[in-house]
């Protein structure tokens, strides 16, 4: 089980797991739990065996060693490999290379990720509005000055004249889409090529900064990154573990140059925030958690400050991680107990998945929902609150049979009357008919040995009275239950032989 699998996680804080936010991919509500939840619990799966490697493999390894012995090369892997085991899901599910340089460019938004897709949907025409209307709307949505949003927009539109701006190969891969969707990424390639290549004034690279952070060319990477593991070494081998200050300053050294340089596809926080843990533990430090999962998109939290800043300074990050070693991270305990509650739910239908193949986690996941529903007396198909949510999804868990519509039926004291719950999970839609005035209900079978074998179900549960015979007016099988009390049914699970 995930939840017990965490405990074995004793040289890094347990809050990491549960603090991490998980990216998924566009939700699809009629495939929810296998596109959204499902990839979101492998994700946090992939961040804990990657702590346990590092734990168990890892860390044994290099404090057998001497620091200053461990090349170059090896920390290279080490780095590369936290990525590859990071990304391991979204790899799969998204197509993302994981363990390698990127080899595509990428216009990485600043602070608030949003702003930069409305900025780049309005101009690819899917906001039909006037230029001063959306700059309304965006004041509104985002509460920034309207001139920050103006003089992005006037920037950018300067570009199409910049014919001189020769794209990179690697930037043309990115052309895709309608005319104006392609003109739309050509001027954000042209702006992020005018930014590195030093041919904006100061005034215009403070007006890209507000926006959009520049991407280092795929080209570069190698070259960039080998020159930051020299510099690494060289801190490393200089630093004075003792020394709380210098271990926060290369630390955040660390995780400056990772952002600044952009590495990988994804992952790139991720993987410094991992490296550095390991660093703490090899310098005896304690690993440290950077945020919990209400901080990470907070622009005035402490690391919502110290990653908008940091392109620019690394001391707020610096004061971030001295911080995080001398006091625990405040634990977001509503976020913390949701987690889990997902966690659990996902696990779960992933176990019933892996035990029988044919049948889709969905098909699962509705199902049980179906059961659960009743059970808590919620109406089936109606949309939850998240606290109806948080209930159900808690509850799914617990149930102890495999919910298989053609099986099982659960009858609960919350539902309208016996025939809709009955009628819930018999593979005959509408079949039981409820007689309040004989606190009955009507089964009509296909033929006499369905009717005895339901009616002895019922009887040898020792629930209701039941028994199977014949209409007399059509002779049609059948099988009626009488002295129904449903307070004596709540929550008991019936299995139709």
């Amino acid at each position: 089980m995930f939840i017990e699998k965490v405990q074995g996680l004793t040289a890094f804080p347990q809050e990491l797991i549960y603090h991490f936010v998980a990216e998924t991919p566009e939700k699809d509500e009629t495939k929810i739990f296998e596109s959204y939840y499902i990839p979101s619990f492998m994700q946090f799966n992939d961040v804990l065996d990657t702590y346990l490697h590092l734990q168990n493999t890892v860390l044994p390894e290099l404090r057998g060693r001497n620091i200053a012995e461990i090349e170059i090369g090896q920390w290279k892997e080490i780095f590369l490999n936290i990525n590859r085991s990071m990304l391991k899901t979204l790899a799969s599910h998204m197509h993302i290379p994981a363990g390698v340089y990127r080899d595509g460019g990428m216009v990485i938004s600043r602070r608030n990720s949003e702003e930069l897709q409305y900025i780049m949907l309005f101009l690819a025409k899917k906001f039909p509005m006037k230029n001063s209307d959306f700059l309304e709307y965006m004041v509104e949505k985002f509460e920034q000055p309207a001139k920050k949003y103006d003089d992005f927009l006037k920037l950018l539109a300067s570009m199409d004249k910049r014919t001189d701006i020769t794209l990179r190969p690697s930037s043309l891969a990115s052309l895709e889409g309608t005319a104006a969707q392609v003109r739309v990424t050509t001027l954000l390639e042209r702006l992020n090529t005018a930014y590195l290549t030093d041919t904006l004034t100061a005034e215009q690279k403070d007006v890209v900064e507000e926006l959009m952070v520049p991407c280092i060319f795929p080209e570069e990477l190698p070259a960039l990154m080998e020159a930051f593991f020299i510099e690494f070494k060289a801190q490393l081998d200089a630093l004075d573990k003792s020394d709380t200050q210098a271990v926060a300053q290369f630390m955040a050294f660390i995780f400056q140059q990772v952002i600044k340089i952009h590495p990988f596809a994804n992952g790139n926080g991720r993987t410094s925030m991992c490296f550095i843990n390991l660093l703490l533990q090899l310098l005896e430090h304690p690993a440290i958690c950077f945020y919990h999962s209400l901080e990470k998109h907070d622009d005035d939290s402490d690391y919502g400050v110290a990653t908008n800043l940091i392109f620019k300074t690394r001391e707020p990050m610096v004061q971030l991680i001295l911080n995080r070693l001398q006091e625990t991270i405040p634990i977001d305990e509503t976020g913390f107990a949701k987690t889990r509650v997902y966690i659990n739910l996902s696990e779960f239908l992933l176990k019933k998945h892996q035990e029988n193949p044919e049948r889709s986690i969905d098909n699962i996941f509705q199902e049980a929902n179906r059961i659960a529903r009743i059970k808590l007396g919620l109406k089936q198909n109606a949309p939850l609150g998240t606290e109806d949510s948080l209930r159900l999804f808690q509850e799914i868990p617990q149930l102890t049979q495999e919910p298989t519509r053609e099986s099982i039926f659960r009858v609960a004291s919350a539902a309208p009357d016996v025939a809709e719950v009955l009628n819930q999970y018999h593979p005959h839609a509408n079949a039981w008919k409820f007689y309040p005035k004989n606190q009955c209900a009507l089964l009509i079978c296909h033929s006499k040995e369905e009717a005895d074998g339901i009616a002895r179900t019922l009887n040898e549960a020792g629930l209701m009275t039941a028994s199977a015979s014949f209409i007399k007016s059509s002779g049609q099988p059948v099988v009626q239950v009488a002295n129904i009390q449903l307070e004596n049914l709540l929550g008991q699970t019936l299995k139709i032989k």
